[in-house]
């Protein structure tokens, strides 16, 4: 019987923002994270201390990067934070509440809307262009759905969008946006981005489909609860039997489990996103199955030779292919059987206020 392991007895780092983390980003040694809260923090990944925390307005729904920046949605605005030091540069304020951001060289992309109690829908839906130095909006375009997804795509950028009127958009660097007329007229859930710059769509209904950079349709699947890439390249599409069978869980009758596929350069992990979270870490020599008990995987990062995992309780979770192979390879540190050693050894990478 295959071992299972604690997430954190794998975990190279270990950290805490003070409430349910909503975005995490790395770009290089550096990675930041932010929360419902509006709490915003960056840490280094090679020492794991703590560079600079923030307060923003609530709450952190995406971050990416733009040069020397990190550019941060948040609540109603768009705002620049410097990688090094946390100050803001500019702030800018959106038509309603920021979704997700995107940055190619030229210009920062950011979708919003505006949730209607009394119809119980999304509207004032927007995708805005921003000038990455100053924050300046240069142009703005309605769309008729709520962008449940967005990616960077050549100079523009692709859209997922829900009900009324839903499925995949390119934005050209002219401003002109179409719909790629090949792919599922279907409400997008999430989008996931290749290395090779090709796009995953996950739809509502259960159709998973492939964008290639010419907008062919390279790959599609129905019945499909989780999509991504594994750490070779390959595109993968599970079914909900697929990846609890992979990952060896009871169901129960009826049971739907929302899951995920993360990779990075040398890794990949499948993982049941619930209020315990299990999953499964593989790597071209190994397999290791963990868990997170009584907490629920809100947030995931996959780059470089790292995965970070964000969770409803704030906690933070970075695993390194190295660490993770040496560590499950010591017997002694499964599940049931912690030892000190396996605590002095994250203690390199701990805290002083831990």
């Amino acid at each position: 019987m295959d071992s299972l392991y604690s997430l954190s007895d794998i975990s190279s780092i270990v950290r805490q923002l003070p409430s349910k983390v909503t975005s995490i980003f790395q770009r290089g040694s550096y990675m930041v994270a932010g929360d419902k809260d509006g709490s915003l923090a960056c840490w280094s990944l090679d020492k794991g201390n703590l560079r600079w925390e923030v307060a923003l307005d609530p709450s952190v729904s995406d971050i990416c990067s733009g040069g020397d920046f990190f550019i941060v949605a948040h609540g109603g605005r768009l705002t620049s934070v410097n990688m090094e030091t946390g100050l803001s540069s500019w702030s800018t304020k959106l038509d309603g509440a920021s979704d997700y951001v995107v940055c190619n060289g030229r210009s920062i992309w950011v979708t919003s809307s505006v949730y209607e109690v009394e119809i119980g829908d999304y509207t004032h839906c927007k995708i805005t262009e921003v000038e990455k130095e100053s924050g300046t909006i240069m142009s703005s375009h309605s769309l008729d759905s709520k962008a449940w997804a967005l990616e960077i795509f050549g100079e523009g950028c692709m859209i997922g969008t829900g009900r009324p009127s839903p499925g995949a958009y390119l934005l050209d660097s002219d401003g002109d946006c179409r719909i790629i007329d090949m792919a599922p007229k279907l409400p997008v859930v999430k989008s996931i981005l290749s290395p090779e710059g090709r796009i995953s769509f996950m739809t509502s209904l259960g159709t998973a489909y492939e964008i290639d950079q010419s907008c062919k349709i390279t790959n599609i699947s129905d019945d499909v609860s989780c999509v991504g890439y594994l750490h070779n390249g390959d595109w993968i599409a599970l079914s909900q039997k697929e990846y609890i069978d992979t990952l060896k869980i009871p169901q129960e009758d009826g049971q739907e489990y929302r899951s995920e596929i993360i990779s990075s350069e040398e890794m990949t992990i499948i993982t049941k996103c619930s209020n315990e979270t299990n999953g499964i870490w593989k790597s071209q020599d190994d397999t290791v199955y963990w868990t997170r008990e009584r907490d629920e995987l809100t947030a995931v990062s996959g780059q470089d030779r790292y995965i970070i995992l964000g969770f409803l309780s704030g906690k933070i979770f970075v695993l390194e292919k190295d660490v993770v192979s040496r560590r499950s390879t010591m017997g002694a540190f499964s599940m049931g059987n912690k030892s000190e050693m396996i605590e002095r050894l994250r203690m390199l990478r701990i805290e002083k206020n831990g």
